[in-house]
C-alpha cells in the first residue's frame, strides 16, 4: 500500500550504508521513469511524492528530474483512469498539466538551498508562464528563496549557517539581468527585492504537539548593507526602465520598504545606521523621480 510504500521511503531516507543507499539509487531510477513517460495524473502525483521524501539524499538527480519534468508538462495531456463521472474540463481544470507541474515545483523548492544557482534562474523563468498556477508557485518559491530564514542564517544543531549566502547570490544573479530583462521580469524581481529589504528574519521549529515561530533583527553585517543598497540599484534601474505609471508606483512602494525598521525599540544602532543610510539615498532617489514624473507618481512619492 502507499502507506507502507511512504513509510518504507522515509526509514531508508534516514539510514546510511550502501543497502539503503541501494534502494534508494532504484526508486529514483523508477520515478525518472515514470515521471519521462506517464501521463496517469495519480501516478505521477504519486511518483512526486515518494519522490520528495527523499530527495534531500539525491538532491542534484532529484532537481534534474523535477525540472525535466516541468518542461514536459508544456506538451503533457494528461489522463485519468476510471474518470467516471468528471468532465472533462474538470479534468482540465483539476488534474491537468499544469495542477501536476505546480507539485514538482513543490518539489523543487524543498531543494533550494541545494540547488540555489539552477533554481533561481528556472522560477524568474517560470514567473512569465502562461499557466496561473505555475506561475504563483514559481513566485512562492522566490520568495522563500530570498526570505532571511533564521534557521538557514544562524544554523541548528544539525547543521552550520550560511548567513546572508543566498540573497548575496541573489543580488549577484539579479545585476547580471540588462535593464529590459529586469522589466520582462518584473513581478520575480519585485518578489526577490522585497524580502531582500527585510529588517528582520523568521523561522518555525516544532516538536509533537508545538509549533513555535522565531524572530530576529537582521544583524548588521557588511554584507547586509551591500545586499540592501544593490537592492535600491536594482528597483532604480527597475523604475527607469518601467513603462507604465502603474509600474512605476509599484517600484516605489517596493522602494519604501528599505526605509523600514523593526518595529520594537531594541533596535541596535548599528542596524539603524544601515537603515538611516539607505532611507536617506531612496529619498535622493525619490526626489530625481519627482521632478519630471506623472502626477500620480509625484502624488505617490
Amino acid at each position: 500500500s502507499d502507506l507502507l510504500k511512504i513509510k518504507t521511503l522515509k526509514s531508508l531516507a534516514e539510514r546510511k550504508g550502501e543497502a539503503a543507499e541501494a534502494a534508494l539509487l532504484e526508486e529514483l531510477s523508477k520515478i525518472n521513469d515514470v515521471l519521462k513517460s506517464e501521463t496517469d495524473y495519480h501516478v505521477l502525483e504519486e511518483a512526486i511524492e515518494f519522490l520528495k521524501i527523499f530527495a534531500y539524499r539525491h538532491p542534484k538527480d532529484s532537481c534534474e528530474i523535477l525540472s525535466r519534468f516541468v518542461s514536459r508538462t508544456d506538451e503533457l495531456q494528461t489522463t485519468i483512469e476510471d474518470s467516471g463521472s468528471i468532465t472533462s474540463d474538470e479534468v482540465a481544470k483539476y488534474f491537468g498539466s499544469a495542477s501536476i507541474a505546480k507539485e514538482a515545483i513543490e518539489g523543487l523548492i524543498q531543494l533550494r538551498y541545494q540547488n540555489f544557482d539552477t533554481l533561481l534562474p528556472l522560477f524568474v523563468d517560470l514567473s512569465l508562464h502562461e499557466q496561473e498556477k505555475i506561475k504563483k508557485k514559481a513566485i512562492e518559491g522566490l520568495k522563500q528563496m530570498s526570505e532571511f530564514n533564521i534557521h538557514v542564517f544562524r544554523g541548528t544543531e544539525k547543521q552550520g549557517g550560511v548567513g546572508p549566502a543566498p540573497q548575496t547570490k541573489i543580488i549577484e544573479y539579479l545585476k547580471t539581468l540588462s535593464s529590459p530583462e529586469l522589466l520582462k521580469y518584473f513581478d520575480a524581481v519585485l518578489t526577490l527585492c522585497k524580502e531582500l529589504f527585510s529588517p528582520t528574519m523568521q523561522g518555525g521549529s516544532s516538536t509533537y504537539d508545538t509549533f513555535t515561530i522565531s524572530t530576529a533583527d537582521i544583524p548588521p553585517m557588511d554584507q547586509i548593507s551591500t545586499i540592501r543598497t544593490g537592492t535600491i540599484e536594482i528597483l532604480g534601474a527597475l523604475f527607469n526602465e518601467a513603462e507604465t505609471a502603474n509600474q512605476k508606483i509599484q517600484v516605489i512602494n517596493h522602494l519604501s520598504n528599505g526605509t523600514r525598521a523593526p518595529g520594537r525599540a531594541t533596535l541596535g544602532s548599528e542596524i539603524r545606521q544601515i537603515i538611516e543610510q539607505n532611507t536617506i539615498d531612496i529619498l535622493n532617489l525619490f526626489a530625481r523621480y519627482a521632478s519630471g514624473s506623472d502626477f500620480s507618481i509625484v502624488q505617490k512619492i
